[in-house]
């Protein structure tokens, strides 16, 4: 998963992708290197082949509200 992530149109999930794939190198060492290496080499030029900024699904809308914006919403509501 971390190998097919390297090539996402998404930037910070190739970043955690390359994170994770040099913690495995640095537990692993030898072989790992050598295999990571390899596969490094044939994905990374693919990621010149994408747009900066991910396009795709643009016309979705984000109706989930979670988190600091739910607390927000919660903490200006004068009915809670």
């Amino acid at each position: 998963l971390w190998i097919a992530h390297l090539v996402d149109n998404i930037a910070s999930v190739r970043d955690n992708s390359a994170i994770a794939l040099g913690n495995y190198m640095r537990a692993y060492k030898g072989e790992a290197v050598a295999k990571v290496k390899k596969i490094l080499e044939d994905y990374l030029p693919k990621v010149k082949e994408q747009p900066i900024d991910s396009h795709l699904n643009q016309s979705m809308e984000n109706t989930t509200i979670f988190g600091v914006a739910a607390k927000k919403l919660r903490d200006n509501d004068e009915s809670l």
